[in-house]
């Protein structure tokens, strides 16, 4: 089956008459692959001119339907490294930017002159962004690397839940794409530290801070035991027994997200089985019922449930009880789907060679001045003439350059007013935290419903302060708009209607402070169809065809890794950042979208690129349950220590260098066979067999000494821990009151001037209350009434 011709014309528009984000913005991007293109991505959609700078061999991910989306709206340029002339025009090139954009350590980018000093001597005010894969500094910096073998080493591969308990390899470059979307951040938040301050730097996004990213919520405690590894009770169907995967009657899956006490109620009434409520084996549901026993009273009484109608029954019943449920999809089920179609995420563009190419759209709005994909890719040089002529006549860019010293953080002085709960919400405010912004957490009296998570709970909330208000009372939402006058941002992802009744929707607050940035993030976005319907992670796994293809042909398998809570935060960063550098230059507030569904497209963007007479689907990866690699050449192997170690031979030359080191008689051939063919299953035991034999460090010398990529795995636990990740400052150690000392993957985005921090663990329910409510003009007695009206909490 190939890729038939799309029915609508293509969105190919050059114009460049609306006004953008960036439209005077040069970026030059020196990267390859996924993570510094699909991150320059987001800056050319909001109208920078970013020049994509190829050897004469091109960038070799140009064999990719995704080189398609991750470059679209750039010029190319090619110019050769190895040659004076080449070197030259890089460095004037450079030179001539706002921003420059590497993705390899210091000591590489030295011996291709592009390393900062080298830059900003002639170009002060210079934004200087480097990617490297594992940072700049620690015994890592110069390993192999790639998309798997960072998530062999950040906890990824080794934490998902399993049938088997082993490392599974996971078909989305998940490092990739999380470190895409925190450089974009980084671009952003550098060009506005510029426009506020007149600073260039440097700002660190490494490929290992991405797949820290998607990991943020676990923390670990020196008062909770980490939890042993081993093969999960429900394998890769989930952890929770009313939080997973369902198979119906008509063999076809779903997932049920009950991720509150309300929900389980729900779910209990909708299978006739109410009277289970008050038995204390489910007392602490939902994220309580990890027992034995909570598992075998709830998992057969659920599974002979949902066995006994076909799916279509149980999603209408299910939503009848207001019941987070839905359906798995694969990707071109979701492509075709009205979700995608409302939240405007499927462009076609006109392309000379395949005619036309889809992929999806902008993943959020920033409605001052909305983003669009522009122009096709380049063509290889497509545009090398034209812009060293531009080069040649321009002088070198310079920043506004403003009359006061840069304040000790990128976000000294922004107050944040932080009104969501969960996970994707709260997680944006932390990244701002964590950039110096002083975030206020906005709660219930009862409480975020996360807080039952614990230790994630802890992950997502670093760095805020807190107070609890009562919404529904006309008191609390007058203190709400009086921390809105003096708010620079405010976030919130309830569903559709709900700010509106509580007096703190976009219109209102911005009508008290035309300078907010006011972020909404709906799960389902602008799909009115699914205003109703609650936005979870693993509902959008489901409908996105993350689920199934990870699964393949087995059955789908639940991500651990939170894919669309994590990555939607991440965007809302870039979009966060942006609207200030917008402020800064128009004294504008903006509304920023956000949504969980448009996630579902960016964290699998690649796959989701569509060309003309392509095979459906682009050919990508597809996995299966307990999936170990691809190929015996690419896949774990557990050594005689019986540590897991992951082995990435993926040319004929590091097959063959595979075969001599290890000392098995077998073909090269043999070890590029496809999983489940006879020929894998028969390299993949010699393999096995000669890598019991030594141990990992044994291993991991031999294989570092040959030449064949490889990399030790380590669960997030064992990750935390190593010196390597200590010494790039990625882990941040804190006290809590209650759960003592902790750790926790920390500074993702590293500024060199306007430094970053995270200053303090998760706030206690309005720990700060009348702290917040002081510093906005409240005096004791003020505060008192507000407590006895309720419209307040104040800690005993």
């Amino acid at each position: 089956m190939v890729n038939a011709l799309p029915p609508d014309p293509p969105d190919f528009d050059e114009s460049e008459d609306e006004p953008t984000i960036f439209d005077d913005i040069r970026v030059v991007d020196f990267t390859s692959g996924i993570a510094g293109p699909y991150a320059t991505m987001f800056l050319a959609d909001h109208g920078a001119d970013v020049i994509k700078v190829e050897s004469p061999g091109g960038d070799p991910y140009r064999a990719s339907p995704g080189f398609e989306t991750f470059n679209r709206g750039k010029r190319s340029v090619v110019l050769d490294p190895t040659s004076d002339s080449g070197r030259n025009r890089t460095q004037f090139l450079a030179r001539s930017a706002d921003v420059v954009v590497v993705d390899v350590p210091e000591g590489r980018a030295m011996t291709r002159g592009l390393d900062e000093a080298a830059l900003r001597e002639a170009n002060p005010s210079l934004i200087y962004v480097t990617m490297p894969p594992f940072g700049e500094r620690g015994p890592f910096v110069d390993r192999p690397s790639s998309p798997a073998l960072i998530a062999a080493v950040s906890g990824i591969m080794a934490d998902q839940a399993s049938y088997s308990g082993d490392p599974t390899y996971l078909v989305l470059p998940l490092a990739s794409y999380g470190s895409a979307a925190m450089g974009a951040a980084a671009i952003a938040g550098g060009l506005y530290a510029r426009e506020r301050w007149g600073v260039g730097q440097r700002l660190e996004v490494s490929q290992l801070a991405g797949a820290a990213a998607l990991q943020i919520g676990g923390v670990l405690s020196d008062q909770v035991p980490v939890m042993a590894g081993g093969p999960s009770p429900m394998g890769s169907k989930g952890f929770i027994p009313v939080y997973r995967l369902f198979q119906a009657a008509d063999g076809l899956w779903f997932f049920v997200a009950c991720g509150t006490p309300d929900f389980f109620n729900r779910l209990l009434i909708a299978i006739g089985q109410a009277e289970l409520a008050g038995d204390p084996r489910v007392e602490d549901a939902p994220w309580g019922l990890i027992s034995e026993e909570s598992r075998e009273l709830l998992v057969p009484l659920l599974e002979d449930a949902f066995r006994s109608q076909d799916r279509d029954y149980w999603l209408g019943r299910l939503q009848e009880y207001d019941v987070p449920a839905q359906p798995v999809q694969t990707r071109d089920e979701y492509f075709d789907s009205h979700t995608v179609a409302a939240n405007d995420m499927r462009i076609n563009l006109e392309h000379p060679e395949y005619g036309w190419v889809e992929m999806m759209g902008v993943p959020l709005n920033l409605t001052a001045a909305p983003g669009k994909a522009r122009r096709r890719a380049p063509r290889l040089g497509e545009h090398t003439e034209e812009v060293l002529a531009e080069i040649a006549a321009a002088r070198p860019a310079v920043g506004r350059i403003a009359s006061r010293e840069p304040g000790p953080h990128l976000l000294e002085g922004v107050r944040v007013l932080d009104a969501t709960s969960f996970i994707a919400g709260p997680t944006l405010p932390r990244h701002l935290a964590m950039l110096g912004a002083d975030v206020v957490k906005v709660e219930s009296p009862t409480g975020d419903p996360f807080r039952q998570m614990g230790l994630g709970f802890l992950g997502w909330n670093q760095g805020k302060r807190d107070i609890a208000l009562n919404l529904r009372t006309p008191e609390a939402q007058s203190v709400f708009h009086r921390l809105a006058t003096e708010a620079d941002v405010m976030v919130e992802n309830y569903r559709p209607g709900v700010t509106r009744r509580l007096g703190i929707d976009d219109a209102t607050l911005r009508d008290l402070n035309e300078r907010l940035i006011y972020v909404t993030a709906p799960g389902w976005g602008h799909d009115e169809t699914m205003a109703g319907s609650p936005g979870w992670d693993p509902l959008v796994q489901a409908r996105s065809g993350a689920m199934h293809h990870q699964g393949s042909d087995d059955e789908p398998v639940f991500h651990s890794v939170p894919l669309n809570d994590i990555m939607t935060p991440a965007i809302g960063l870039f979009g966060v950042l942006a609207g200030l550098f917008h402020r800064e230059r128009t004294a504008e507030g903006q509304l920023v979208e956000l949504a969980l569904a448009r996630t579902g497209l960016a964290i699998q963007a690649a796959e989701f690129t569509r060309i003309e007479g392509a095979p459906s689907g682009g050919g990508f990866l597809r996995g299966g349950i307990d999936f170990p690699g691809p190929d015996a050449g690419q896949r774990w192997y557990r050594c005689a220590d019986g540590e897991p170690i992951f082995v990435e031979a993926s040319s004929q030359h590091e097959r063959a260098t595979l075969i001599s080191t290890v000392g098995v008689a077998l073909q090269s051939a043999q070890l590029a066979a496809p999983y489940g063919e006879p020929a894998c299953s028969a390299a993949t035991e010699s393999l096995l067999t000669a890598f019991a034999m030594r141990s990992r460090e044994e291993w991991m010398e031999a294989l570092d000494a040959a030449g064949v990529p490889c990399a030790p795995i380590y669960r997030r636990a064992e990750a935390v821990q190593l010196p390597h990740l200590i010494e790039n400052g990625l882990v941040v150690e804190q006290r809590h009151p209650q759960w003592g000392a902790t750790t926790n993957y920390g500074l993702l985005i590293q500024p060199s001037i306007t430094t970053g921090r995270l200053d303090g663990p998760a706030p206690g329910l309005s720990e700060h209350a009348a702290e917040i409510l002081g510093e906005a003009g409240y005096d004791e007695g003020e505060i008192a009434a507000l407590a006895a009206a309720g419209a307040v909490v104040l800690p005993e």
